[in-house]
């Protein structure tokens, strides 16, 4: 009797513990929307498909925006079990990624050169014919650290926008497939926008009539926010930008990721593995002797073993990439110096549960929308890091759909603003002009 005692107790804290790890009983929510620096508000009239703003609010544009982006006024699902844990999230999304990915057709690999003779290359991928958009529109996808046009998750984000009509350019970060040789010794970084400004110059000489949504994925959401806020003559052609899951403030982020705490120092270390994956690919480009020579470095292995990312950043690649140290490097890669300066319509979202991006670094986004009248900050409860994974009516619990909200919500608002910017609605934007 007391073993079997013993046997329900011991159960008992397991099951506990698993609910708390998991968040199992953490409700679904709508995501928060926040405009001119406050949140926005619905009013729900007897059709719900007929949303309309609060009257606190006195944005038309945005209003209109969200209006035509139904998938922000509804409560975000995750899947239930293991969908509230925005660490599961996080790990099966850069795991296991999507659940029978589509093959994308129309795809086509372009090369460029840089001013320094670094080779480039992006991909496009061609919408079908007689898919839905009437528009000449182009989605310039900047990916995340690690992720290319190869990338599971980018292939299926560019199905899905491609069947909405849109043509997806995606950049291939410097480094990341392994086939593609490195042609001078450098290689991404977190801040650097030549690479993606090099794309955008191609895109608009191959489409100079396309309307063009920038588009990043953590680290190329801090790339394409900077892009478009470092000089306005680079938004010409852009109806709008699109920032998912980045952290706004690297050395602030990096600070506080230092810790323990939301297993911040796990995530480092796994961001290291993938800069070394790198390294290791192309050593004999990024560490020749003359490489190591130049910046002081004694011992390669150093390099290729290290599990200090701040380490690595400050000896090896914030030289690279012509800065004095890490701190100068993360700080001048920020686009929080960069977003201030954007002036056309924004759309940033993360996740409170996002084990990488906590809610400490929301403060950039939020004050963007103060300034910037056509700026709109989704805030969801679940998600974690680029995951937001649905729960879908009659599927398995561990079960992962091919599209995630995240890609439904980035193409839903790419309608919305490509629908007011077009010359078929001059009233909205007159409106505007008042």
């Amino acid at each position: 009797m007391i073993e079997f005692s013993y046997f329900i107790a011991c159960l008992f804290v397991i099951i506990v513990s698993c609910i708390k790890v998991l968040h199992v009983n953490s409700c679904a929510e709508w995501p928060e929307l926040f405009v001119n620096g406050a949140e926005f508000t619905w009013r729900f009239t007897s059709d719900a498909t007929n949303n309309e703003a609060d009257s606190t609010s006195d944005d038309s544009f945005v209003a209109q925006i969200l209006k035509r982006a139904p998938i922000f006024s509804k409560p975000y699902i995750p899947p239930l079990i293991w969908g509230r844990s925005g660490h599961l999230q996080t790990v099966i999304h850069s795991t296991f990624s999507r659940h029978k990915t589509p093959r994308v057709k129309g795809d086509s690999r372009h090369t460029l050169f840089l001013s320094d003779g670094s080779m480039l290359t992006f991909d496009l991928f061609q919408p079908p014919t007689g898919a839905v958009s009437t528009e000449d529109v182009t989605l310039v996808v900047c990916p995340g650290i690690g992720n290319s046009s190869e990338t599971v998750a980018l292939r299926a984000f560019s199905h899905h926008a491609n069947s909405y009509g849109y043509r997806v350019a995606v950049l291939n970060h410097l480094g990341i497939i392994p086939s593609i040789p490195l042609t001078t010794s450098r290689i991404f970084t977190y801040g650097s926008t030549e690479e993606y400004g090099a794309m955008v110059n191609k895109v608009k000489e191959m489409y100079p009539q396309s309307k063009l949504i920038a588009v990043g994925f953590s680290m190329g959401g801090n790339i394409v926010s900077k892009y478009l806020g470092e000089c306005s003559k680079q938004r010409a052609n852009f109806v709008a930008g699109i920032s998912c899951c980045q952290g706004y403030d690297i050395l602030k982020s990096l600070e506080i990721m230092g810790s323990w705490k939301h297993m911040g120092k796990a995530y480092l270390r796994a961001i290291c593995v993938c800069v070394q994956k790198v390294l290791h690919n192309f050593q004999s480009v990024l560490l020749s002797d003359e490489q190591l020579s130049r910046f002081g470095i004694q011992s390669r292995m150093e390099l290729l073993y290290s599990l200090n990312l701040v380490h690595l950043d400050d000896i090896l690649l914030s030289k690279m990439a012509g800065y004095s140290d890490y701190r100068e490097y993360y700080r001048q890669s920020s686009s929080s110096l960069y977003i201030p300066q954007i002036d056309i319509p924004m759309l940033f979202i993360n996740a409170k549960d996002d084990p990488l991006i906590p809610p400490e670094m929301f403060d950039t986004p939020l004050r963007h929308t103060e300034v910037n009248k056509k700026a709109v900050f989704v805030v969801t409860k679940h998600g974690g890091h680029l995951g937001f994974y649905e729960c879908q009516e009659g599927s398995k619990f561990f079960q992962r759909g091919t599209f995630t909200w995240l890609d439904k919500a980035v193409v839903q608002y790419v309608g919305a603003v490509v629908f007011l910017a077009s010359a078929v609605r001059p009233q909205l934007r007159k409106q505007e002009r008042k």
